[in-house]
Parts: C-alpha cells; structure tokens; sequence
C-alpha cells in the first residue's frame, strides 16, 4: 500500500468527520411571543423605506431567534411585487427572493418567502410605484413550525365545534366566517384559565369583519406554519363574538403557557402613542364600550362553559404570562382587564354614557353646516365604529349616539355624495358635537396625452415610427408615422417609458394634470457598435439585448433571427471559413502520427 494512498484515505477521513463536526444545526420554530414583525400604513412605508433605484427596501428587521420565512399581511389597491432577502449571522446577505401569494380577498391578500438559508435579519423590497398602491402592510421573520399530521380518527371521535350552549349566547361557528379546515390535531380539552391577547392589525378588512378573520388564519398557517389561527376566540370592535381555532386543541397564543389556556383575541391595536396603533387605517386605540361588554361577556360564558373561576390568578393579560416578551394586550385594553372580569362575573362597570351628535351638509357649498346658504343631507345615513346607525333627521340632517367615553369614529353616507368620516372623543356624562360635511362624488379627472418619440442624433426633425410607448406600465402604443403615441390618462403622478430596436430605451416622470393635452417628448440614442480598423465587431462591444436571439445569447451583427448566413461585417473580403479551414488543416497534418 502506498504513502498516497494512505494520505488520500487520511484526508477523505478527516473531510467527512469535519464535515459532520461542522454540520449547521436546524434552528428551533419562533415561538409566538418571540416573533419578529412590523405592521405600518403606506403612507408610513412611503416615508421610512430608503430609495434604491426604482425601489424601496425597509430598513432591516433583526430576527434574534433566526428566520427562514418571511410572512405577509397585505392590503393593497392593485398588483405589489415584494420581494425579501436574508443576512446570515456572518453578515453575508442572500438572494431577493420572490413572495409566493398564498391567500387573496379582494384587496386584501397573504404571501410567504423563503428565504433559502437562515438568517438573523431581513430585509423587504418591492418597487417604488406599487408601493403607491399599498394601503397596509404586515411582515414578520420566522423559522415556521414544522407541518402537522391531519386529525387522527381518535381525534374526530372528540367532541368537535362550538359547544350549542355558546352558539346559543351568540357566538358566530367557524362555518360562519369562512375558517378554512383545520391541520390541528394535539387535544388540550381541560380548560382552567384565559389569555387576553390584541391582533396588532386594522379592526376589519374594509370594513368587513370576517375578511379580516380569514385573512389572520391564513397568515398564521401559510407563514407560521401554525396548524390554524393562533387563538380560540375573537372579540370584533362591533362586539360580535366568534369562534377561531376549535377550544379543544391546543391553541398557539403564549408561548410556554399554551396547555390548559383559552385565547381570547380583540380585533385591534390597542396602544395609545404606539407608532404602529396611532396609524389611522388601525381605528381606535381604545377599545369602545361595546367592546368591553361583549369581551366581559364572552369570559363569562367560557367560565361557565369550562369551570373556571374568573379572577386575576386565572384570567390574565398576555404579557402577564411567565417568560411572556410583549405588550399584548395593550395598554389600554390592559387597563380593562379588571372591568373585562367584572362583567363576566355578572356585575357592571364602565362610567355614565356620553353623547356624539352633530349635522351631515354639503361642504362643497358651504364651510361650515351653519353658513348663509348651507345645505343639509336629509338622506344621510350616520355609523358609529361602536357599530351603531342611525337615518339623520328629516328636517335638519340631525344626527346623535348615547355611547360609554372613549374615542370613536363617525362615517356619513348619502346618495350622490363621497363617504366621509369624523373621529371624536365621547366624555362621560357630556355632550360632543362633531358635525360631517361630504363631498359630491366626481369622475376621475381624464388628461389627453401625446407623446413624441424621436431620434436623438437627428432631432425632432426624424420622428421614430413603430416606438412602443407604456405608460404606468400598461400595455404599449406604437407611435405613427409622425413619431406620436397617444394616450387618455386619469390625472397623477405618472411614469412614460419609450424603447425601439436598435435605440437605448428613455424613460420620464410627469405630473398630469389641467384639462388641455399633455405633450411629451422622448429622444432615444442610437445603440452605437464599436467597429475595429478592420471592419469587424470589437471583444469588448456590448450588443444591444433587443438584437438577441430568442436564447438570449447575443446574434452576430448582419444576420437576422433564425437565418444561416455569414455577415460580410465579419470577413470583408468573404474569405474567413476557407481561411480558417486552412489553417485547422495544417494544425492537424502536423499532429498526425508519422
């Protein structure tokens, strides 16, 4: 045996035990209360996300626990194409990675993406003009638990679904918001205390209370990799109550202290001067009245449902929960706890009603709704974020609630006119007037656009005909025989981009706006091929990508798509094949065997 055979066995050793010494360990799934996450408006994104060429990217989002999946919660008017990368814990970062949209309603809608490797921060990116069509955006960094087996059979031998006495005290099923099926399959039936959590997340979606339900589910399992939503039951700013995750699994909601615990979720951001709550597309950051009732309400029914006795040993806030890291329920949800136990115990609580009231007019006649000559909008109609409605006086467009204190927002519909909405603060015992004026509702405005394209080496004088022409993105326009592609466009901010074969595309930012037609122009420069003295394309020339072939790969220059023939360009003088010929001929003659 050979001192090189032996080396090589010694080194094939020492790189497999290296290698298996070295092996990366597989981080741990994120507990709940550990996971990293932002929620912001898009006017907030807008701000804080730094420029990079035509896109924004967040600032970075530290995992400490590691992430191998980025979550999303979307709401947006129009298509966004996000993308996130990983910085592993050397400081390397990965490749952008491509959200994969896993859940979409109407606007609103739920993405994952992997990162492909473990980071310990993340970074989000997506263009600067879909973030134009943000309205809000939620995304957390997480090592996501693995997947669970379905339901076994003893499992559906279980008693299964909202118990008929909770269905009685109306409790809405899972049925009834559109809960997709469960994967949960671990039983906690013995129920001995409660967690009283807060979503963090706009109280509906649009307007729509389910939606938003259907929407948590779906972030928490396709991002999460949680089995169902995280919590048992919802409290909604209506004062519905609705079943979430089924109470006999066990739930996802604190961490350590899951067994033996019901979740109880309020559907809100609930934090007074937290940056994230403060946003207006959160609603309140107090909690109404109706809320706390129905909340008060709901302990009570699970104390009866599951034996427990409702004290501050046994009912408590999320982040009283041992080893807890967080603010949940926030502070002023928090500051209700002991009312939230009151009412389940059947007492009462909460101070003496006070009043919102005012007037609905048209403000496009008049500032204020008593000015000479004011209008008012006998046809209104007055909601209150409590959930209560009221049709407006006949006579004088009179509108009034009798609602517990705290800050409330006030929406005005009418026939005609565009919906308008008014937050104020309803003080105990007295009278807050907070009259609404709306607008009539108008077309978009529609702007004429012409745009000239033409060559930039000879002026305006040579027009480019067959340019393709986009505006926004949308599908392009050829331009005419005089250089021009025309356009009706709604007023705005928009982007005008102009490309044709053989030319480097341009681009422009314009305002439109005013009702005479916009006039645009473009020059676009001709792509320049170096030349070398003897005629042919020079090593170092970058041809233009729209000359490629369908491959990708670049064509040589005088030869169309798919055709066979050589370029004069190449061998002026139409000899180069028989010369190359040639000389592999002689190459070859001299390495033959004699």
């Amino acid at each position: 045996m050979s001192f090189g055979f032996l080396a090589r066995v010694v080194l094939f050793v020492g790189l497999v035990t290296g290698g298996l010494a070295c092996a990366p360990t597989e981080p741990a799934p994120t507990e709940g209360d550990h996971v990293p996450e932002v929620s912001l408006s898009g006017a907030q994104l807008r701000a804080s996300y730094l420029a990079n060429g035509p896109d924004l990217v967040s600032p970075p989002l530290a995992a400490p626990d590691l992430a191998t999946v980025v979550g999303v919660m979307l709401e947006a008017d129009g298509p966004v194409h996000l993308e996130a990368r990983g910085v592993d814990e050397s400081g390397r970062p990965g490749a952008w990675q491509n959200a994969e949209e896993t859940w979409r309603e109407g606007q609103a809608s739920v993405a994952r993406i992997d990162l492909g490797l473990v980071a310990s921060s993340v970074e989000l990116r997506l263009p600067a003009l879909d973030a134009e069509r943000v309205q809000i955006l939620t995304w957390s960094a997480v090592v996501p638990q693995p997947l669970q087996p379905l339901p076994s059979p003893a499992v559906a031998t279980t008693r299964s679904g909202l118990s008929a006495n909770l269905q009685a005290a109306g409790v809405r099923t899972r049925a009834q918001w559109g809960a997709r099926a469960t994967q949960c399959s671990q039983l906690d039936t013995v129920k001995s205390r409660m967690a009283v959590h807060h979503t963090v997340s706009p109280p509906s979606s649009n307007g729509d209370f389910a939606a938003r339900l259907r929407q948590t589910q779906a972030y928490h399992m396709d991002s999460r990799g949680w089995c169902d939503v995280g919590y048992h039951f919802f409290v909604t700013l209506d004062g519905q109550l609705w079943e979430a995750r089924e109470a006999r699994f066990l739930g996802a909601h604190v961490g350590s202290s899951n067994p033996n615990n019901v979740g109880v979720v309020f559907v809100g951001c609930f934090t007074p001067g937290d940056t994230t709550c403060d946003q207006a597309e959160f609603g309140p950051t107090t909690p109404p009245e109706v809320m706390i009732q129905a909340g008060g309400r709901m302990i009570g029914l699970l104390s009866t449902e599951y034996g427990i006795t409702v004290d501050d040993q046994r009912v408590l806030g999320h982040r009283d929960h041992p080893g807890a890291n967080t603010g949940c329920p926030g502070n002023a949800l928090y500051a209700r706890l002991a009312d939230l136990r009151a009412i389940a115990n059947g007492g009462t609580t909460g101070p003496t009603d006070g009043s919102a009231k005012g007037v609905v007019w048209d403000l496009s006649i008049t500032a204020g709704p008593s000015d000479p000559g004011n209008k008012r909008l006998i046809d209104a109609q007055v909601r209150a974020s409590s959930g209560d409605s009221t049709s407006v006086r006949a006579g004088d467009a009179f509108w009034s609630f009798d609602l517990p204190p705290g800050r409330y927002t006030f929406t005005a519909e009418a026939p005609g006119y565009q919906t308008a909405t008014r937050e104020l603060e309803v003080n105990e015992g007295g009278e807050t007037w907070g009259s609404i004026g709306m607008l009539p509702e108008t077309t978009e405005q529609q702007i004429p656009l012409e745009v000239l394209v033409y060559d930039a080496a000879g002026g305006r004088q040579t027009p480019l005909v067959g340019a393709a022409v986009s505006l926004r993105g949308g599908a392009p326009v050829l331009t005419s025989s005089a250089g021009l592609a025309t356009f009706t466009a709604t007023a705005g901010p928009a982007l005008i981009t102009a490309q044709k074969s053989g030319f480097v595309a341009a681009s422009r930012s314009v305002s439109l706006g005013g009702t005479t037609t916009v006039r645009v122009e473009l020059a676009l420069a001709p792509v320049v091929v170096p030349i070398d003295t003897d005629g042919g394309v020079t090593p170092d020339a970058q041809p233009n990508p729209e000359e490629n072939g369908e491959d990708g790969e670049p064509m040589p220059v005088g030869e169309e798509e798919g055709g066979c023939g050589c370029s004069t360009a190449q061998d002026p003088s139409g000899s180069w094949p028989a010369g190359m010929a040639l000389l592999l001929a002689a190459l070859f003659s001299r390495r033959r065997p004699r």
